[in-house]
């Protein structure tokens, strides 16, 4: 497989999984924000949020492999 799609898929499951943290956390919790802008459950915030973990993390991954 590409080096290059796997880097991507790699941060397209960590931002997934961080999406769905976010989604169970607000359903067990019941804290729904009020300028929701993304399907209901979602600020640009979030968004934003976890686009940024997703890169850091990609990156690290990334680092570590290079290192080993």
């Amino acid at each position: 497989m590409n080096p290059k799609l796997k880097i991507f898929l790699y941060g397209l499951c960590i931002f997934a999984i961080y999406i769905v943290i976010l989604i169970i956390l607000r359903l067990t919790t019941g804290n729904f924000p009020e300028d929701v802008e993304f399907f209901g459950f979602f600020t640009r915030n979030d968004i934003f949020l976890g686009l940024i973990v997703a890169v850091i993390l990609t990156l690290s991954h990334l680092r570590r492999r290079k290192l080993k």
